[in-house]
C-alpha cells in the first residue's frame, strides 16, 4: 500500500455518542481508480463479514505511517474513534487544503474539487445520500468507494500547490491540531445537571419577567422575535428615535440599536424600562433557546457535552455546517462554545468529572488558562512596538500602562486606583477611562475608528464624548507610533498585491480593497486583523497540541488517562486531572512551562518564527469553570 491513502465512511447520523448511529461501510482507495468497500453495520450486510472487515480496517487505521485522506476527514475519525478506538494515522483533510488556498471559494466540496481538479468527474447522484441506510448495499459502497478515491485524488493534487505556495508547515500543523480536536470532541466536558437545571430555571424565570414587562408596556402581546413588530414597539408606541438605520433603511432593532436607545438621552422612565427590558429579554432568550433547550438532548447518551470544533473553511458534507473562520481561528457549534457568558451561575454548570452540586467529592478537577493579553502581545511582535514589548517584558498590564500612559499618573498609582474601589478617582479612571484604554489597545488592530469606539463603549456602561475617544487614540498611536507605521505598511501591501500574508503563511486574499468605498475599507482593517488574530489562534492551538502530546504519553505510562483537554475558548483552554495521579501544583506549573516557554519553542523550530514578546498564561484550578 501507498503511505495516503483516501479514506471514508458512511453513517447513518451526525452524532457518534448515540448507540444508534453506525457506521454502515468504509472505503479505502489505495490508487486513483482503486478502491476498496467495507461492509460494516448496513442492514444489508452479510452475517459474520463484519467482524473480519473491521479487523482489516483496524490494521489500516492503526499504523502511524499511513496518511489519510478526506474531506472533512475529522468527522469521519471521530466516529472511528467513538466507536472502535483511536486512529493513530496522520491526517489529509481535502477541505481544510483548498480553504487554505482558495478561503473565498464559493464551492469547495468533495463532490466540487473532484470534477474540477482531477479527472474523476461528477458522481453520487444515483444515491440518495441522506437515507444511505435504506440504500442496497452495493449502491452505498460503490458511492463510498468514490469518495475515498475522490478524497485520493484531490489530495495528490492540492500537496504540491501547498509546498508550491510555502503553506506546508502550516498544513501539516493543522492537521496535527486536527486530531487533537478529535480526542477533546471525543472526550467532551462534564456538566452539573442539577446546576444546569437550577441555572436553566433562573434563565427562564429572567425571560418570562422582561416579556411581561414589555406587554405590559405594549398593552399588548407581541411577537418578540419579529423585528417589523419591535419597530411598531419602541419607534410608534413608544415614540423612541430612531437611532440607526438597517442596511435596507428600517429603523433598526438589533443589540447594538438597543445600546445606543438605552443611552438616549431625554427618555421618559417608560421608555427606559422599554430599553432595559428588551436588552434582559434579548440575552436571555439568546441563552434559553441557545444553550438550555438542547442542552437535554446533547447530554442523552453520557452527561457530557460534545460541541464540535470546525477548522477551515467551507461547507462541509458531513453534517458540521459551516466550518470554521477565515483567519484560522476556531469556530465551535452544537453548541457554539465561543459565546458562553462569563456569569458564575452559566459557567458554573461546565465541570470535572463526577462533580454535581452538593454530591460527593471527585477524583478529576478542572483546570482552566487564558493567554494573558495575547492578541496585544501578537500585535506588539508584528508591529515591534518598543513601548508595548517593554510592558509586556516588565510583565506590567497593559492596559494598566496604558492608562500610566494617557493620563500621567504613575503605573504603581494606576494600580492603586484600579483596585480600590473606594479611591476617589477609581470610577473616573479605574473604570471608564480604563475601559476606554482597554476597547482603544484592542480595537485598533481591528481598525476600529473613535464613531465606532464611541458606540461601542456603550455597551460596556461607559459614556464618552467621540473627541474624547479621538483625543484617547491619538495619544495611543503617538505613545505606539510602530503600531500606526505597520497598519499602513499592511494596507499598502493589501492595496498592491490583494492579500496579506500572516507569520505562519496563510494567506488572506482580499482583491478589490481600497481607501474609496465602505466594501474596501472592511477588506484593508480585514488586511490588518488577519496576521493577528491568525497567529494568537495558531499560538493557542499550538498549546493545545503541545499539551494532548504530553497527555497522551501521560496516559501511556499509567496505563489509564490522567489529564485531558476538554474546552478551548478563544485564548482559553480548559483541561482536566485526576488527582490520584497528579498534584494541582505539578499540573499548573506543566500548563505554565507549555504555554509559555515550549509553545515559543515550537514556532521557532518549525516555522522559523523568533518570538521577542514573553507569553503568560493564567491557569486556575478548580471544580467547575465558574
Amino acid at each position: 500500500m501507498s503511505k495516503l491513502i483516501g479514506w471514508d465512511i458512511e453513517t447513518n447520523g451526525f452524532v457518534p455518542y448515540d448507540p444508534s448511529k453506525k457506521i454502515l461501510t468504509e472505503a479505502a482507495a489505495v490508487a486513483p481508480g482503486e478502491a476498496y468497500g467495507f461492509s460494516i453495520e448496513h442492514p444489508d450486510s452479510i452475517p459474520g463479514i463484519a467482524a473480519p472487515n473491521r479487523a482489516a480496517l483496524r490494521q489500516l487505521l492503526t499504523d502511524p505511517k499511513v496518511t489519510l485522506a478526506g474531506h472533512g476527514v475529522k468527522f469521519d475519525v471521530l466516529f472511528e474513534t467513538v466507536k472502535h478506538g483511536p486512529v493513530e494515522c496522520s491526517l489529509f483533510d481535502t477541505r481544510v487544503a483548498h480553504s487554505l488556498l482558495d478561503e473565498n471559494a464559493p464551492d469547495n466540496s468533495l463532490k466540487y474539487l473532484a470534477s474540477t481538479l482531477t479527472d474523476l468527474g461528477h458522481y453520487g447522484d444515483e444515491v440518495d445520500r441522506a437515507n444511505l441506510v435504506n440504500e442496497p448495499l452495493k449502491k452505498v459502497l460503490e458511492y463510498n468507494t468514490q469518495d475515498a478515491d475522490a478524497s485520493l485524488r484531490v489530495a495528490r493534487a492540492l500537496e504540491p500547490a501547498l509546498k508550491e505556495q510555502g503553506m506546508w508547515p502550516l498544513f501539516e500543523f493543522m492537521m496535527r491540531v486536527e486530531k487533537v480536536l478529535v480526542d477533546v470532541e471525543a472526550a467532551g466536558v462534564w456538566i452539573d445537571r442539577p446546576w444546569a437545571q437550577r441555572a436553566g430555571c433562573e434563565v427562564y424565570k429572567n425571560l418570562k419577567e422582561s416579556e411581561q414587562e414589555l406587554y405590559r408596556l405594549a398593552g399588548k402581546e407581541f411577537n418578540l422575535n419579529s423585528s417589523a413588530q419591535k419597530v411598531w414597539f419602541f419607534y410608534e408606541h413608544m415614540g423612541l428615535p430612531v437611532v440607526q438605520l438597517t442596511k435596507g433603511g428600517e429603523p433598526a432593532t438589533d443589540k447594538n440599536a438597543i445600546v445606543l436607545l438605552r443611552y438616549t438621552e431625554g427618555q421618559s422612565p417608560a421608555q427606559k424600562q422599554a430599553t432595559a427590558a428588551l436588552s434582559t429579554w434579548s440575552k436571555n432568550n439568546k441563552l434559553w433557546n441557545g444553550y438550555f433547550v438542547p442542552l437535554p438532548g446533547l447530554l442523552q447518551h453520557d452527561h457530557r457535552l460534545h460541541t464540535t470544533y470546525n477548522i477551515g473553511r467551507g461547507q462541509a458534507d458531513d453534517g458540521e455546517g459551516d466550518a470554521g473562520a477565515k483567519t484560522g481561528r476556531l469556530s465551535s457549534s452544537n453548541p457554539n462554545l465561543q459565546n458562553i457568558p462569563i456569569q458564575p451561575l452559566i459557567r458554573g454548570m461546565f465541570a470535572a468529572t463526577d462533580v454535581y452540586e452538593n454530591g460527593p467529592e471527585s477524583d478529576w478537577e478542572l483546570v482552566c488558562a487564558d493567554y494573558s493579553q495575547l492578541e496585544l502581545r501578537v500585535g506588539a511582535f508584528l508591529a515591534q512596538a518598543m513601548n508595548m514589548i517593554q510592558s509586556f517584558v516588565e510583565g506590567k498590564d497593559f492596559h494598566n500602562a496604558t492608562l500610566s500612559d494617557v493620563t500621567g499618573i504613575p503605573y504603581e498609582d494606576i494600580l492603586a486606583i484600579v483596585k480600590d474601589k473606594d479611591h476617589p478617582q477609581h470610577y473616573e479612571i479605574g473604570k471608564v477611562k480604563r475601559v476606554g484604554v482597554k476597547r482603544v489597545n484592542f480595537g485598533v488592530f481591528y481598525g476600529i475608528g473613535y464613531r465606532k469606539l464611541t458606540k461601542q463603549l456603550l455597551a460596556f456602561d461607559v459614556v464618552m464624548h467621540e473627541m474624547e475617544v479621538k483625543n484617547l487614540m491619538a495619544q495611543w498611536f503617538d505613545k505606539n507610533w510602530e503600531v500606526a507605521e505597520w497598519i499602513t505598511k499592511i494596507e499598502d501591501e493589501v492595496l498592491r498585491t490583494g492579500k496579506c500574508v500572516t507569520p505562519t503563511g496563510r494567506v488572506r486574499h482580499l482583491v478589490g480593497a481600497n481607501r474609496h468605498t465602505a466594501i474596501g475599507m472592511r477588506m484593508l482593517r480585514q488586511g490588518v486583523n488577519t496576521p493577528v488574530q491568525s497567529f494568537a489562534s495558531e499560538i493557542c492551538l499550538a498549546a493545545m497540541m503541545l499539551l494532548h502530546a504530553d497527555y497522551k504519553a501521560w496516559a501511556l505510562s499509567h496505563g489509564t488517562p490522567t489529564a485531558r483537554i476538554v474546552l478551548q475558548v478563544h485564548d482559553m483552554i480548559g483541561m482536566e486531572f485526576n488527582k490520584k495521579y497528579h498534584t494541582r501544583e505539578q499540573i499548573l506549573e506543566h500548563l505554565k512551562h507549555t504555554m509559555e516557554v515550549k509553545v515559543v519553542s515550537f514556532l521557532k523550530d518549525h516555522f522559523g518564527i523568533n518570538l521577542n514578546v514573553p507569553l503568560v498564561a493564567d491557569p486556575d484550578a478548580a471544580i467547575r469553570w465558574s
